[in-house]
């Protein structure tokens, strides 16, 4: 039986998730072979505040995001709020959010590894979801294609025309609850670097 194109979605976006889930794991096991060039200074102490930062920043995108699509991804064409400063601001959040828990590591490299493996990910699944987003509103997506960024935000283009939003507060509460997860990453990179200090754990490499 051939599935329809909502399910093929559905089951893509399934298997990103389970994509993100294992990422995390393996990055999480690669921390227990790799530590910091630097420990105890301003730089690395920096790179862990701009990395909260980076997680708040993250966190505070995806619910706005919510606020506007709550419940109607796929189904409604948004362009307004944060969809009008590019077409996948809920993605553009949990890049900067990956960012962000790279650099708790207190290593940039470590950082913009995460950003863009995240980055390589979504680029794969947005190209997939463009083409089912086509097929479902033809010439205004096409449209939207044309005046909007994937990714990078233009922010001279915001606009709002919506006299109302609605929206599904129990999908506010999920993207809440989910976004809370990302906080996690603060204690486990602690933990993991308290080990390198007291020599639990022996560090391969070296990274800034």
């Amino acid at each position: 039986m051939q599935q329809s194109a909502p399910y093929k979605l559905g089951n893509l976006q399934r298997k990103r998730r389970y994509t993100i889930v294992a990422g995390c794991f393996i990055v999480g096991a690669s921390l227990l072979a790799i530590k910091p060039v630097y420990d105890n200074t301003y730089y690395d102490f920096s790179l862990e505040v701009l990395g909260v930062l980076m997680i708040l920043c993250g966190f505070g995108i995806r619910l706005w995001c919510t606020l506007y699509i709550g419940g109607k991804k796929n189904k409604d064409l948004l362009s307004d709020g944060p969809y009008s400063l590019c077409r996948n601001p809920l993605y553009v959040g949990s890049i900067s959010a990956a960012i962000g828990i790279g650099l708790q590591t207190e290593m940039l490299t470590f950082g913009l590894f995460c950003g863009a493996a995240c980055w390589v990910i979504f680029h794969v699944v947005v190209k997939r979801e463009e083409r089912y987003l086509l097929g479902e509103f033809g010439d205004a997506y096409r449209r939207y294609l044309k005046t909007t960024p994937r990714f990078w935000p233009r922010f001279s283009a915001y606009k709002d025309d919506l006299k109302e939003h609605r929206f599904r507060p129990s999908m506010l509460w999920n993207t809440f609850r989910d976004g809370l997860v990302l906080f996690a990453a603060i204690p486990v990179t602690e933990a993991i670097e308290a080990a390198h200090r007291l020599g639990l754990l022996k560090a391969a490499f070296l990274l800034y």
